[in-house]
Order: C-alpha cells, then sequence, then structure tokens
C-alpha cells in the first residue's frame, strides 16, 4: 500500500488553511460517497515516490465539475446521484479530463485498512483550451 499524499504534506508541516493548487489535475473517476459527498484518486509522485491522492469534493463543486465533463459522463453520473445502491461506487472515465482544482488537507480518516487525510476541493477550473504543461 502506498503511503498517503494528505499524510505526507500534513507531516511536512503544511497546514489545515494552506491552499494547495494542482495546475494540471488528471480527473479520471468519480466515487460516489453519498448524495452530497464525491472523491477522486490518483497517485502522485511527492519527494520521489509514489503516494495515493484522495481528493473530495462536495455537491457544490459537483455540479461545476458537470458543466465542464464530457455529456456522456454528465448523463452517467446525473442519473446515479442521491441512489443509495449507486453510494461506494466509482464511475471510470473514457479519457481523463484535466482540471486546475485548489484544495485543503481535510480531516485525517482512520479506519481498519487505511489511514489517510483526502485533500478537500474548494475550487475547480476547466483548462481543456489551455495548453497543458
Amino acid at each position: 500500500m502506498q503511503p498517503d499524499y494528505g499524510i505526507a504534506l500534513s507531516n511536512d508541516g503544511v497546514l489545515s488553511e494552506t491552499i494547495i493548487h494542482f495546475h494540471v489535475f488528471p480527473f479520471s473517476s468519480i466515487t460516489i460517497i453519498n448524495e452530497k459527498h464525491f472523491s477522486t484518486f490518483l497517485n502522485i509522485d511527492y519527494k520521489g515516490i509514489p503516494h495515493a491522492l484522495s481528493a473530495d469534493f462536495d455537491l457544490e463543486i459537483m455540479n461545476e465539475l458537470l458543466l465542464i465533463i464530457p455529456p456522456e459522463m454528465k448523463e452517467i453520473i446525473e442519473s446515479t446521484i442521491g441512489k443509495p445502491a449507486f453510494f461506494g461506487n466509482t464511475i471510470d472515465f473514457k479519457e481523463t479530463k484535466y482540471i486546475r482544482i485548489a484544495t485543503k488537507l481535510g480531516n485525517l480518516q482512520i479506519s481498519s485498512n487505511e489511514n489517510y487525510m483526502p485533500l478537500i476541493i474548494q475550487e475547480i477550473q476547466d483548462i481543456s483550451n489551455q495548453e497543458k504543461i
């Protein structure tokens, strides 16, 4: 299991109020936690070591995301939001959507399988008409 990116940032002194920017964030899936909470996951190198990154977001950010994702993905997501049978399921995009996000560290999550500290998405911006660096 890879170390958690959020915990690594916290251990390095990043404070919960610090804004963490990702200028090109590869968005390739959405996990539906419940009707108002969502997440996406990816691996990221930090200090030369692969880390697991969980980026969580609320319904407000989801509504903004629905404006910029491909129409076929929008239809799938809209048909599943609010349906308990889909809670915990992940929807994979056919192709990765690159966006710009601003995040903050969330609270430490402790479970029997793992401990992690999600990043909480504060803002998103479509960059599909901009050059990816």
